[in-house]
């Protein structure tokens, strides 16, 4: 994943000090990252950097032909940012994007708790840039998150807190609960592209036909896969892995279904659907009355129970995003949302577990691991970053509120469909 403002691409790595350069006089490995981050988030002025012997390597028929496919009207301003997904889904593979205006800051900070992604998603639709651009709804988590985190690292700071809870709370009670935190530099984070997770999956589907002799390839791969015996071989059926929509599974009770990856839209749906669900429940805490008992009291009872909900709404948020994903069943498409959230439901946790697997083993985007020390305990531990980040610690706002509701909620994401209950 790159980003960059609208200066030229600079090539770091073929810059010496002149013509006569000597071979030392070279940027080090580390002036030349250091450069690189810095041309990738538009701080550097290349007209300001004396440099010889850039040669060019796409030819001029090439670049006329780019520049009739892109198309004059587009405008080329702002932020860029190259997605890892590589236009395989609905977005194409790169974003122009201003940043966030005023009145987009006081629409987000006054949103209802389950509007604050759909306003988000109004606030950049307003600032995309490319022309005939589908709304930022229409992007898959991993897309989002590189637009949430490469906006905040070009126009606000590229410092970020991680909040998370260590193991050594799990034991104490909720009310005595403390939350850790450590500081990244965003530019520092690590992205796979879909191409690396192609390779990921050919490795792991090359074991896999390694172990089963002819008869068992086709059998148990080529004709689930093809619904017959068809010619092939296990290297061309390798060559053709590719991370592309619909993903195929067939279940335990023999069903075939088909599922595409997840999207900001489904997100919104899984929130404001969990959240309506569970509005009465919350207003009648919040109108109980228990008799003999402190008001003091009354209302810690209130905060947990409500805390308790809150966990549980996450929980349904998550599993009706995670339905929406369904497209066929035996290859007749799903009626509804309702059909979709109904049937996901009833999915043995055998064959949800399987698809899991294999939809992190294509996993894209963010994929980052950092070495973190709990402020409480002093023990140290690996921490995936992408199973951390919710998409409310991106906000362009410094609501507190919004802050505290992250802190409390920390262990438990939406965003990223994790759930650590």
């Amino acid at each position: 994943m790159s980003n960059e403002s609208n200066n030229e691409e600079i090539d770091f790595s073929q810059f010496a000090s002149g013509e006569d350069a000597e071979e030392n006089s070279y940027l080090s490995p580390e002036e030349y990252e250091e450069l690189k981050r810095k041309n990738d988030l538009g701080l550097l002025d290349s007209n300001n950097i004396e440099y010889s012997g850039l040669e060019t390597e796409v030819s001029i028929k090439d670049a006329i032909d780019n520049v009739n496919k892109t198309g004059e009207s587009e405008d080329y301003s702002g932020l860029k940012i190259e997605f890892e997904s590589m236009g395989r889904f609905s977005l194409p593979d790169t974003l122009w994007i201003g940043n966030y205006k005023t009145s987009d800051i006081q629409e987000i900070g006054l949103s209802r708790d389950e509007d604050i992604v759909v306003n988000l998603v109004k606030a950049l639709d307003r600032r995309v840039k490319n022309k005939n651009f589908p709304s930022i709804k229409e992007a898959t988590i991993e897309e989002f998150y590189e637009i949430l985190i490469n906006i905040k690292a070009q126009y606000d700071t590229t410092e970020h807190f991680v909040q998370y809870m260590h193991s050594c709370q799990n034991s104490k009670p909720d009310n005595e609960k403390k939350i850790s935190k450590f500081k990244i530099d965003l530019r520092t984070l690590k992205y796979r592209s879909i191409t690396e997770a192609e390779e990921s999956i050919r490795v792991s589907y090359k074991n896999v036909f390694d172990s089963m002799s002819d008869e068992e390839f086709i059998k148990e791969y080529v004709i689930p896969m093809y619904g017959k015996a068809i010619d092939t071989t296990k290297d061309q059926e390798l060559a053709k892995l590719t991370i592309k929509e619909p993903f195929k599974f067939i279940l335990k009770n023999g069903d075939h279904i088909t599922m595409r990856a997840g999207r900001v839209k489904d997100l919104i749906l899984g929130i404001q659907v969990s959240t309506r669900m569970f509005a009465p429940k919350v207003r009648k805490i919040k109108n109980t009355y228990k008799a003999n008992m402190k008001i003091e009291d009354l209302e810690e009872w209130r905060r947990e129970e409500i805390e308790k909900l809150e966990i549980e709404k996450i929980k349904k948020a998550i599993e009706i995003t995670k339905s929406q994903t369904l497209l066929t069943k035996n290859g007749k498409p799903f009626a509804n949302e309702e059909e979709k959230i109904n049937y996901y439901r009833d999915i043995d946790i055998s064959d949800t577990k399987n698809i899991d697997s294999y939809m992190e083993l294509i996993a894209f985007g963010l994929r980052d691991e950092r070495e973190v020390t709990c402020e409480h305990c002093g023990k140290t531990e690996r921490r995936s970053l992408h199973l951390e980040f919710s998409p409310l610690e991106f906000l362009p706002t410094n609501d507190n509120k919004r802050d505290s509701t992250v802190s409390k909620i920390s262990r438990h994401t939406i965003g990223n469909f994790h759930f650590t209950g």
